[in-house]
């Protein structure tokens, strides 16, 4: 299937040709879903629902690049995103996620004989998945990460409250690691590139390096419309990371999916590349396929769950679990979320603060006790069973349905 049939260019935005793919750089882009103004940053909630409700918003237009198979969003503005202390991301407070951390971090750790190391984290947060590696090879660690809170910190591991690179000095790492912060960067090509020259052993040779980021082909192919956010500027597929990672100067040595098959991660050793890799003609097609139907099924997403929830919030109190960034999609995206009476999240550093765009407040689980709802709205399939657990403990009788 061609993304220029006439079905699919029938429902399809339109794309400024002058835009070209933020990775190869290639032009035109091929369009596939305009899904309007969302706000800029998911995960930055605010301290009244009327700062809230008039928090920043940008255009989401979504476009294929038909030589190197990444996603981007052609309407993004870098100027518009500013990362700081208020942006809350971390998922390590959900017992299904800290399984997943631990079983990568030991991973990690086997692979590449982590003992005693530096290990260099882009993108670090609050810092703990890099206090897991070096708690397991008793290592240390570096992080770079202009959202962190050095209120948080507690000496483990050292973390600079800025984003990595751009001044050239040199840092001293035997593995560097760079989960889910690819596809906020415009230019994904400069990160690495500054890692490349940046970041060496303490004998001068280069590390190796973990990305890790959603997985576009699992969000084409599965129809997870709400994994389209502002902050994601890019959508990386495995062909497309590839083709980034060698036209860069690096080898791939491993790559796979992870947490479901949601995550796409490589493993790449830079000044080892011959030239860059290009995807393959079946590669392409079959991402071309998957998007030229996403639209569709975006809009379709939309509009079932508009009327869904105008029943379910006519006849009783709806819950939503999960007031990160899939969260905060499906309540800008749907009209009808903004009867939901509830947000619930973990992350007690939510807790008190309100929606972008929504404005609903987030809670504790603990507060559906004193307000039971009658039904649970769950982003992820992966935490369903956890979240049902845990409201069996609340003695909270809803049932929980996953988006």
């Amino acid at each position: 299937m061609s993304l220029s049939s006439a079905s699919a260019a029938a429902s399809a935005p339109a794309v400024d040709d002058t835009v070209p793919c933020p990775s190869c750089g290639a032009a035109p882009l091929q369009p596939l879903l305009d899904a309007g103004l969302a706000p800029v940053l998911c995960n930055v909630l605010w301290p009244t629902r009327e700062e809230a409700l008039a928090a920043p918003r940008g255009r989401i237009v979504l476009a294929l690049c038909p030589r190197c198979g990444l996603i981007s969003n052609a309407a993004f503005d870098p100027g518009l995103v500013e990362y700081s202390p208020a942006y809350h991301n971390s998922l390590h407070g959900s017992p299904t996620f800290q399984r997943y951390a631990q079983a990568l971090a030991e991973r990690l750790v086997a692979t590449h004989g982590l003992r005693g190391k530096r290990i260099v984290e882009i993108g670090a947060g609050s810092g703990e998945f890099l206090k897991r590696l070096c708690d397991l090879g008793g290592n240390e660690g570096i992080g770079f990460d202009p959202s962190h809170d050095p209120a948080a910190d507690d000496g483990d591991v050292d973390i600079a409250t800025r984003a990595f690179g751009g001044g050239g000095t040199r840092v001293v790492g035997d593995l560097v690691v760079c989960q889910h912060v690819l596809e906020h960067v415009w230019d994904p090509g400069g990160l690495l590139d500054d890692l490349a020259r940046t970041v060496r052993r303490a004998d001068g040779s280069a590390p190796a390096a973990y990305f890790e980021m959603p997985d576009a082909t699992y969000m084409l192919e599965q129809g997870a419309v709400w994994d389209v956010i502002y902050e994601h500027c890019t959508y990386f597929s495995e062909p497309a990371l590839r083709h980034l990672a060698t036209a860069h100067g690096y080898a791939v040595t491993a790559s796979g999916r992870a947490f479901g098959d949601q995550y796409l991660w490589a493993e790449v050793l830079p000044e080892a590349a011959e030239g860059p890799a290009p995807a393959t003609a079946e590669e392409l097609e079959r991402l071309a396929s998957a998007a030229g139907a996403f639209g569709d099924r975006y809009r379709d997403a939309v509009a079932a769950w508009d009327a869904r929830l105008r029943e379910e919030t006519s006849r009783g109190r709806v819950a939503l679990w999960g007031a990160g960034s899939k969260g905060v999609a499906f309540l800008n995206a749907v009209p009808a979320a903004r009867e939901i009476a509830a947000v619930v999240d973990v992350n007690r550093r939510k807790h008190g603060l309100h929606v972008p765009g929504s404005g609903q407040q987030v809670v504790a689980p603990e507060r559906l006790r004193d307000d039971p709802p009658d039904l649970v709205i769950a982003m992820n399939p992966l935490y369903r069973d956890e979240i049902a657990a845990l409201l069996r403990d609340l003695g909270v009788a809803a049932p929980v349905e996953v988006v």
